[in-house]
């Protein structure tokens, strides 16, 4: 017992460090070299796919396979709660199931509309559930239930960047924590039963990383409280207050150094934040294999963060996430040995390279050019094909194809307009002014008020705007 609560005790004290540190930081002064180069050394020795130490274990995938999370759910034997955003991978389905029958409590929550479509979990879900599985939707309270968690016996819980698919396992770079700190599986137990029967948590003394609760203000706090190094493997780079705090950091003194997907067409991802990132110093580099889906910082070499949070306002504020602050020596060495493998793998990015076109102000443009533009505020015009409201978001859709632009609409907003969007602008030629972001690789405007959007004709009118485009015409 009395070592439970020494972990416990040390969970805390990261914490409360993390939230000490947004004052600390400006005191701080360094060599940034220093630590820097010992995390290298101590990262290039051999390199095991789990990493355990009493408390915590660190996995790594895909180098790890699906192996530690099958049998955590083979070891079952009172109760499984599982949260996740997507679930595709049949070996997973059909160990829950065989956990079912021998006759575990097996709950489990999956997002109903993933970005893409609700189709990719269906199956699992209608599978899990004619199993006699207890399955639900996550809560509509969120835009996304992106946490991906998973409690066994009430002792063990898991916290994963990673889904259940087969990529996850077998393709992407992803982390997986296991802690079985009484404290901490609580914590997660908790938030699971609260998101299941649709209440509010308790959630003001955490000791773990939840969006939309506190992720914003301690991922700043690991950010702003480094001294020498900041090393990140994140897939998203969209957030742009946290971009800031990166960049704070390297005129600091910080060595800042992020690995983040590697991709064809600059001009689809956050090409504008990435050019702030490297004209303020910080270090980008772009790895082809692995694909980056993990979200880690590790803060000079000594204190690191794994969760399901990217870098977006989206996932900081909208989303329910989670994330967990460690200090474990032998897991934050593993997890420095693998950002230092794909670093050096990865293609490191020069300062000053082209960004994004540049828009004069007040001009309108196609929807379709619209992911050129990510990070600026521009007018978009064309025809609403489509609508789709989910309870918690409507779509505005310009085409048939989930993967391209659309307007995003969230329910507390949609409660403003006089008409219900998805009526209103249906069949309609719009013009729509907002920041183009980008969300899992698809461009998207948020439009929280009625004044961002305007009727302008009937679907299929033509313009200017239709003929400039379709002749490749520079309005």
């Amino acid at each position: 017992m009395q070592t439970n609560i020494l972990r416990l005790d040390k969970y805390r004290i990261v914490a409360v460090l993390l939230l000490a540190a947004l004052l600390l930081a400006g005191c701080r002064s360094g060599d940034k070299t220093s630590d820097a180069a010992a995390v290298d050394a101590q990262a290039s020795a051999a390199i095991a796919p789990v990493t355990e130490s009493p408390g915590l274990q660190l996995v790594v995938l895909p180098d790890a396979g699906q192996g530690p999370l099958m049998q955590a759910i083979d070891s079952a034997q009172e109760s499984i709660r599982l949260k996740v955003y997507l679930i595709t991978l049949d070996e997973v389905v059909d160990a829950l199931k065989a956990a079912a029958q021998r006759g575990v409590d097996v709950r489990v929550m999956i997002e109903p509309e993933p970005e893409g479509g609700g189709e990719s979990n269906s199956a699992a879900f209608e599978e899990l559930r004619s199993a006699g599985i207890n399955v639900r939707n996550t809560p509509s309270t969120f835009r996304f239930s992106h946490e991906k968690s998973l409690v066994v016996d009430d002792r063990r819980a898991h916290i994963m960047t990673h889904n259940l698919t087969y990529s996850s396992f077998n393709k992407n770079r992803e982390y997986e924590v296991i802690v079985d700190d009484p404290a901490l599986v609580a914590e997660v137990a908790q938030v699971f039963d609260d998101d299941w029967s649709r209440r509010a948590p308790d959630l003001d003394n955490s000791l773990l990383v939840w969006s939309p609760v506190n992720s914003r203000e301690r991922i700043t706090a690991l950010i702003d409280g480094a001294s020498t190094s900041l090393d990140l493997e994140q897939n998203s780079l969209l957030d742009e207050d946290l971009n800031d705090q990166l960049q704070a950091a390297a005129r600091r003194g910080v060595a800042v150094r992020i690995v983040t997907p590697s991709v064809d067409n600059p001009a689809d991802r956050e090409m504008v934040q990435i050019d702030g990132l490297l004209a303020g110093g910080v270090e980008v580099a772009f790895l082809d294999t692995p694909y980056v889906h993990a979200k880690t910082i590790l803060a000079d070499g000594k204190t690191a963060f794994v969760g399901s949070q990217n870098f977006s306002r989206t996932s900081l504020d909208s989303n329910r996430e989670l994330g967990i602050v460690f200090d474990d020596a032998a897991a934050v060495n593993r997890l420095a040995a693998a950002f230092l493998q794909d670093w050096n793998a990865a293609e490191k990015l020069a300062a000053g390279q082209p960004a994004s076109p540049q828009l004069p102000p007040g001009e309108v443009i196609p929807w379709q050019d619209a992911p050129q533009y990510v990070g600026q505020l521009v007018t978009v015009e064309g025809d609403i094909l489509d609508t789709y409201n989910s309870g918690a978001v409507v779509f505005l859709n310009f085409s048939k194809d989930l993967n391209d632009f659309t307007l995003v609409i969230f329910a507390e907003d949609a409660d403003t307009f006089p008409i219900a969007p998805e009526d209103a602008f249906r069949g309609k030629r719009i013009r729509a002014t907002g920041e183009v972001e980008l969300y899992r690789d698809r461009a998207e405007i948020i439009i929280n008020s009625p004044d961002q959007i305007e009727v302008v004709g009937d679907a299929g009118s033509s313009g200017a705007l239709d003929a400039a485009h379709e002749g490749g015409v520079a309005l």
